[in-house]
């Protein structure tokens, strides 16, 4: 994944991306979504699109997010919103522009999660859930939990 952030300062800043993982071309690990946490360690930013990929087969996706991280959050329903949906193009990186821009606050966190009802999402790094998976001093993507449910948030 790939999140598009703009810090909020006094002036507006262009859009800046951050890349979380390797391109979905080279992943090898797929299920039907992704939790993650997003944190800022500087100032309060702004997400506003993410870059996914998917696998055999076009998907229509949900993107949901939380306030705080997501972990531990992953079956409460009450806990989420939706802030975006699209469609992941097979074997292509597929930029969706969130339809509620998520606000992380300085120092904050937020959980987010990307589903599809069908298998099919791209994700690619190993690791421990809460790892850094990618950081740019502004913000940083922890690792999270993959789903294979085909409803969200159902355990």
């Amino acid at each position: 994944m790939r999140l598009v952030k703009q810090q909020e300062e006094k002036q507006p800043q262009a859009p800046t991306t951050l890349a979380t993982s390797d391109s979905p071309e080279r992943s090898a690990r797929v299920g039907r979504g992704v939790y993650f946490d997003v944190r800022s360690d500087g100032p309060a930013v702004t997400l506003t699109a993410l870059t996914g990929g998917n696998y055999d087969g076009d998907r229509q996706v949900t993107i949901w997010a939380c306030e705080g991280s997501g972990a531990g959050k992953e079956t409460e329903r009450g806990a989420w919103r939706q802030v975006g949906a699209g469609t992941l193009k097979r074997y292509q990186s597929t930029r969706l522009a969130l339809s509620s821009p998520v606000a992380v606050g300085a120092g904050a966190t937020v959980g987010l999660l990307v589903h599809s009802a069908e298998r099919g999402v791209w994700f690619s790094k190993k690791g421990e859930a809460g790892e850094l998976d990618a950081s740019d001093g502004a913000i940083s993507v922890l690792k999270g939990k993959f789903t294979d449910e085909e409803e969200p948030f159902a355990g």
